[in-house]
């Protein structure tokens, strides 16, 4: 999960000062995909009792607002 959390991160800033449309749709694609991997490592992190189930939906919702923001980047 850390190191799918810190790929977004990275890949959102690295495509931020491209001015080319392909190469920011390319990092921002990959940080959209690596916000989806944290999803499902929080989901994973409930299921095996890791996590308690109300800071999995806080994360999980965290979640969505970044992916709906980088996918909103890419239009």
């Amino acid at each position: 999960m850390n190191r799918a959390a810190k790929s977004a991160f990275l890949q959102l800033s690295e495509g931020l000062p491209n001015d080319g449309i392909a190469m920011r749709r390319k990092y921002f694609t990959c940080s959209r995909n690596s916000v989806c991997e944290v999803a499902a490592a929080m989901d994973l992190a409930v299921a095996i009792e890791a996590i308690d189930a109300a800071t999995g939906r806080e994360a999980l919702a965290l979640c969505v607002r970044l992916r709906t923001m980088v996918t909103r980047l890419m239009r």
